[in-house]
């Protein structure tokens, strides 16, 4: 795990001053060793910082080179498959490695062997890498299947410049920090926003499963797409077959996933995701911490007692980190500046202490349960819009345009989430946009002044939702809606706020973060089985998980309640700290012209927690990167 940046010139010899401080914006994702190569010409240059997980040895430092300078390669990630296929190099291949097992290596001589395309059908991992092939003269920019290690860019007609991290491409003289206006627009929707879109002008970020070829000799860039979630061939003769098979790769992924030569830790609350993990876990190493969350002035938030229990009866160190508001309000800024994007999570916080605490007790590595609820259909919510949906599906358009303007004239409130689900049902749009949803098309309308309103183009079904929806089409009917949930959020939700919020706040303390459910054999596993197994009728969430866990954990503790991973936003909205907030958002709004202010005042008079902390989050954010990046940022202020 580590952090990359570089910069590729056409014309003109690269800023290698830039380059140096692009690197060293991000030391935080590599505290053990920082590395620079630039090729001969000072055409490309690229930075490494390195968080030493596998062959810790300096021999497996980078930017790396093979022994006969063929190609240069700076990598971020993991992958975990390395073994394998250092073997296969090796005694196949008669491959002579320089390192004694550096997974980086063998991503290095994988390529000069196997090529680019077949080498990632190999892999099993999580990764952003760049890797400059000096006889073809070109520049491969690559992130994994599922988007759990981010890789971001800038692209101009003399060159191209990416990092690891927003921040550090901002330290290039050629950028600077500016709103895109329309893409803040479905920002405030989703809460997060689709690859490539990001809320800075001119700077993008690599889809999942996407490679760039940037062709030097022609000045040329080109996409690719390597996978697809739908694309499997998986097939069942049963669904205990399939069950059999789950818990095959389930365990297969965490065999990869506890393989460290540093201690391995687990994110461990009080749900069956992460105890499940735990049990696990504790099969695979003796010595096992867990990091449990706890709000000492909130108590119907915590699951501190259970998550305790857990550690106690597999004999793991438990480490409970409490979160007072103090904390928690000291800590949005520190948050904000590491997240590079708001990612509007309450939580993320959460995860920015649980890691600082992984950090303090010497455990570089945690194991986390992110993506089981999204794969395996587990928000009770969701089966709630299935319903709705499959209910709208058996009625002609014209009876939904009815009802749906009946009811979208009924709901007076322009934030109300029935409002914006009735004007989907009345335009015959799909209800489900992915299983985060704030502000609506009325409720935008309402809060952004007409200035911002005036420059933006199209809304964020057309944008965002139908090239998805037209995608999910060419593969699957639109009967299958369960599927189709699943799929939101496996293109969008997943990588570009459930996984930045485990990379940005565990990076922000050098902790790398492993997601074992998101193993992509496990993906093309669950989303190859008929629809009746994955959920698109019945009332039991995450069902064939549930059937595999029975072995390591009680039916009572599997189908109680879900409780979810959250924060006490309304409790701290109306406390003191909560009222001055709310007095900033209104002077920030004066100052920026960007929201409606009676608008805005109205909604921080609601009810509506989730959408004051997105606006909350927001203000952070745009205070740190817009108004002042083009500053020198004191660092150490945000640790």
């Amino acid at each position: 795990m580590c952090g990359l940046t570089g910069i590729i010139s056409f014309d003109k010899q690269i800023n290698e001053n830039a380059l140096v401080s692009m690197t060293r914006t991000i030391t935080h994702r590599g505290p053990d060793a920082e590395g620079f190569w630039v090729s001969n010409n000072y055409k490309i240059g690229f930075g490494h910082r390195r968080l030493s997980i596998i062959d810790i040895s300096e021999t497996a430092n980078q930017p790396m080179v093979d022994r006969y300078k063929r190609a240069v390669i700076a990598f971020n990630g993991e992958i975990y498959n390395y073994k394998d296929l250092f073997k296969e190099l090796k005694h196949k291949y008669n491959v002579n490695f320089q390192t004694d097992h550096s997974d980086t290596e063998v991503l290095l001589q994988g390529y000069l062997t196997w090529g680019l395309e077949k080498l990632l059908k190999k892999l099993n991992g999580m990764f952003a890498f760049v890797i400059y092939d000096i006889n073809l003269q070109k520049v491969f920019l690559v992130r994994d299947r599922i988007g759990i290690k981010p890789l971001y860019y800038s692209e101009s007609k003399n060159g191209f410049i990416f990092s690891s991290e927003i921040k550090a491409i901002l330290k290039h003289p050629c950028i600077t920090a500016n709103l895109d206006i329309e893409n803040f627009y479905h920002h405030l929707t989703f809460r997060s926003l689709p690859a490539p879109k990001t809320l800075f002008k001119k700077i993008s970020k690599l889809r999942p499963a996407e490679f760039i070829e940037v062709n030097l000799k022609r000045k040329k860039i080109i996409k690719n797409k390597y996978w697809h979630p739908l694309m499997s061939h998986y097939s069942f003769n049963s669904i205990k077959d399939a069950k059999e098979e789950l818990n095959r790769l389930i365990h297969s992924s965490m065999d990869y996933r506890m393989h460290a030569d540093v201690p391995v830790g687990i994110f461990l609350s009080g749900g069956i995701d992460s105890a499940y993990l735990l049990k696990l876990a504790k099969e695979r190493v003796i010595d096992l911490n867990s990091y449990t969350v706890n709000y000492p002035e909130y108590e119907k938030y915590n699951e501190n007692i259970i998550a305790k229990q857990l550690a106690e009866e597999s004999n793991a160190c438990y480490n409970e980190v409490p979160l007072t508001d103090e904390l928690y309000f000291n800590a949005l800024l520190n948050v904000s500046y590491f997240q590079d994007e708001p990612i509007a999570a309450p939580v993320c916080t959460s995860v920015y202490f649980l890691s600082k605490k992984a950090r303090e007790t010497a455990v570089p590595v945690v194991v986390g349960g992110e993506g089981s609820d999204e794969i395996f259909f587990g928000y009770e919510k969701w089966i709630k819009y299935r319903n709705l949906q499959y209910v709208c599906d058996k009625l002609p358009n014209i009876f939904n345009n009815v009802i749906g303007k009946t009811l979208n004239c009924f709901i007076k409130n322009s934030f109300s989430p029935y409002k914006e689900i009735s004007a989907r049902i009345k335009n015959n749009l799909p209800i489900f946009w992915s299983g985060a949803m704030d502000f609506g098309e009325a409720g935008k309308k309402s809060i952004l002044s007409n200035y911002i309103l005036n420059k933006v183009n199209n809304n964020s079904y057309e944008t965002i939702i139908a090239p998805l929806y037209k995608e999910f089409l060419n593969y699957r009917n639109y009967t299958d809606i369960s599927g189709w949930m699943n799929y939101t959020d496996i293109m969008f939700r997943l990588p570009e706020l459930m996984l930045m919020r485990l990379d940005k706040m565990g990076m922000a303390f050098s902790i790398e973060g492993r997601v074992p459910y998101l193993d992509h054999r496990i993906i093309e596993l669950v989303m190859s089985l008929p629809s009746e197994w994955r959920l698109n009728r019945g009332k039991e969430t995450k069902a064939i998980l549930k059937a595999t866990m029975t072995d390591k954990l009680s039916k009572e503790f599997i189908y109680k309640k879900k409780r979810g991973f959250q924060a006490p936003v309304k409790e701290w909205k109306n406390n003191k700290i909560g009222q001055k907030l709310k007095s900033l958002l209104i002077s920030f709004a004066n100052k920026t012209e960007i929201f409606n202010i009676k608008a805005l005042e109205e909604l921080l008079n609601q009810k509506n927690d989730r959408y004051y902390f997105s606006l909350l989050n927001f203000m952070c954010w745009y205070n740190i990167f817009i108004e002042r990046v083009n500053n020198e940022l004191d660092v150490s202020s945000f640790k």
